[in-house]
Order: C-alpha cells, then structure tokens, then sequence
C-alpha cells in the first residue's frame, strides 16, 4: 500500500555509522538522541515513518514542535507548494495577504479583546517573547521555572532551562529561580 504513495531512495544517503560519525563531528552535542541506537530516519507519509533501511514504523512521537498533522499529508504538501510557488518568503517589512488574512482568522478565535497577533519562527523565540511580555506587564523580573524544564536554545530562555545537557558553561541572565517538585 504505501510503495504506491512514497517514492523511496533508501540507501542512496549516509550509513548509520557515517551519520554517527558527522553527529560526533559536526554538530552541537545538545543535539541528543536519547537512544544508545539511533534511529535514522528518511521518509515519513501521514502517520508513518521509513528509516533508511525502509523500516515502518507508526510515529507515537509526533516531533517535538512541528509535526501535528503527520508527514507529507497531501493536503499539507499541496498547500505548502501551491504557497513556495507563489511566493516563498516576505519579510514582514512588506504586506502579504496571507499573514493578514490568517492573523485575522486567529484573532477571530480568541476570546474577548486578545485580538494581537505576533508570529514567531521557534519554540525557543516564542518563550522568549512570553519572558518579555510577562516582565514588561508585571513589571517584575524574577521567573520560577521547573528543574529539569527545557525552554528553548536562545541565550533567555537557556536562562530557565534548568537541564545541564542543554546549557553552556557561561553566566546566564539574571532573575531565573528553579523549582523541585516532589510527589509522594
């Protein structure tokens, strides 16, 4: 069934012991897999994945920030290169229909006068923003967070990330108090 929907090219990537090694390389050790053997990955399809040797498996995962509608979803997909293929980028110095048009639709959504939009690229930029307007509101500085939390990779929210695997060995800002919680 799903040879039909997905055009697979397993093998013509890196081995896992190649992909091993670049991870050990080249990228940033924050990076984790959480997993003694890694998966690798290379297709997904709704609410499958492929990994390189062309092994199902059903994602109970889901990604970490971006993925709640599955994999290549042909509505998605369609939507998203009908969008590449009228206009891929804009910065927001200029207008474009389609952020106004979905802005409003959110705003629409909300309740009472919540009625402002501000788009963000990450996870991490987003908590940024929440710090800020919390800050700027309240007029207080001190945060709590959980230990053990993640929050995001930007130099702020590292600040509340109270997990060592994901800090640096540098001063963080100022105002950030961990909380443990015990459960009987």
């Amino acid at each position: 069934k799903f040879a039909n929907l997905l055009t697979f090219s397993f093998l013509k990537g890196p081995s896992i012991e190649e992909l091993t090694t670049i991870r050990k390389t080249n990228l940033n050790p924050a990076l984790t897999t959480y997993y003694s053997k890694p998966l690798a990955l290379h297709q997904g399809y709704k609410q499958w994945l492929f990994d390189i040797n062309g092994k199902r498996y059903l994602d109970m995962f889901g990604g970490i920030c971006t993925v709640s509608v599955g994999h290549c979803h042909p509505k998605i997909t369609d939507a998203v290169t009908g969008q590449m293929q009228t206009l891929g980028h804009v910065s927001n110095v200029y207008f474009h229909s389609k952020i106004h048009e979905y802005s409003k639709r959110l705003a629409e959504t909300l309740p009472g006068n919540l009625k402002c939009i501000y788009f963000v690229n990450s996870g991490s930029e987003a908590n940024d923003l929440a710090l800020l307007l919390a800050r700027a509101y309240t007029g207080r500085y001190d945060v709590v967070s959980l230990k053990n939390c993640y929050h995001g990779m930007t130099y702020q929210v590292m600040g509340i990330t109270s997990n060592s695997y994901y800090k640096y060995p540098v001063p963080g800002g100022g105002g950030f108090l961990k909380v443990i919680i015990f459960q009987d």
